[in-house]
């Protein structure tokens, strides 16, 4: 059985492909306004696509970062603009103005969905690696440690009976004392 996880990058990056020659076509045949934009889109495609034949192994998250790049309005791949806006430079470029591609966040709800490293390497981005997570948990345990130990009996018995208005790392901190006090 072939695992089609393997492939999911290639499909999308066929999809975008697609999305692309679709504008070129047009552009050629009916004289459609290609933006910067989508040379962009063109380019950086081109790209990821030769990063991704030359190294399939590799942890590469480039049609990550094209779909959201995509979803964003900064590259984009069709010659439909969501947004509708298209500024015209003084040297006579067409570009498209930032904003947000309900097709191409779809996209990327699929993508995410269908490729769990790209969202694992998101939770890494967003919260840490699991080693920073725990030096993270670790140095608040260690805060509160520090806070509660010199507190004296009475203020301690008050933590105790709000133990579980505490965070976690606190409660560890003052299931810490307490054995240290009953020792």
């Amino acid at each position: 059985m072939i695992k089609a996880k393997k492939y999911i990058d290639f499909i999308f990056l066929a999809l975008l492909g697609l999305s692309i020659s679709v504008s070129l076509c047009l552009h050629f045949t009916e004289g459609f306004v290609l933006s910067i934009n989508n040379y962009l889109a063109l380019l950086s495609w081109i790209f990821v696509l030769l990063f991704k034949l030359i190294k399939p192994d590799k942890e590469f998250f480039g049609v990550l970062i094209l779909l959201l790049l995509s979803t964003i309005g900064v590259i984009n791949f069709t010659i439909i603009t969501v947004n509708a806006e298209l500024h015209h430079s003084e040297s006579g470029f067409v570009y498209n103005g930032i904003g947000f591609n309900i097709i191409f966040f779809l996209l990327l709800i699929v993508y995410l969905v269908m490729n769990k490293r790209a969202t694992s390497y998101i939770k890494i981005l967003l919260r840490g690696s699991e080693k920073e997570q725990e030096e993270k948990r670790n140095k608040m345990i260690n805060f509160y440690y520090e806070k509660f130990k010199v507190f004296g009996d009475q203020e301690f018995n008050e933590l105790i009976n709000n133990f579980d208005h505490y965070p976690v790392e606190a409660q560890v901190a003052l299931n810490r004392i307490k054995a240290e006090k009953i020792n």
